[in-house]
């Protein structure tokens, strides 16, 4: 996987990404109207005096920001699929980039919540508790 440990992910490394989630969220969601039109349509957000080169390189080095962060804690697989998966299937269940932003980031968390082989499980398996030694884990606590 790289970096990371999927099967447990220290708190300190639960936090940082939370932190790092915050910030990303933040200026995602203040900033979304200059992101997306420069993202789509560089030439005509250019023509209307937006400042193109400084909203992609916002959403680059937000990005930049997030993927090595995330790959450190889990492992670039897992970080991967939670970037494709939920953005592929929300774009198929919707026409409207507005809706597709909401239903990816609703199929992400459910995807991360739910008991999926291979994905994300409790904090109690890498104990070996509930016998689902196969399944990653959120967050580690004191393994004592």
């Amino acid at each position: 996987m790289i970096f990371g440990n999927a099967v447990a992910v220290p708190l300190q490394d639960v936090f940082i990404l939370a932190a790092v989630a915050l910030v990303v969220g933040v200026v995602h969601t203040v900033f979304q109207k200059e992101v997306v039109f420069v993202s789509f349509d560089r030439e005509t957000a250019e023509a209307m005096g937006v400042n193109a080169r400084l909203w992609s390189g916002v959403l680059y080095f937000t990005i930049g920001l997030s993927i090595p962060v995330a790959a450190r804690a889990v492992g670039a697989l897992p970080v991967f699929a939670f970037l494709t998966v939920p953005a592929a299937a929300a774009l198929t269940a919707s026409n409207r980039l507005n809706v597709a932003f909401v239903v990816s980031t609703v199929l992400g968390a459910v995807a991360a919540q739910r008991r999926v082989p291979g994905l994300v499980d409790s904090a109690d398996s890498h104990r070996g508790d509930n016998g689902d030694h196969g399944r990653a884990t959120v967050c580690r606590g004191d393994p004592a």
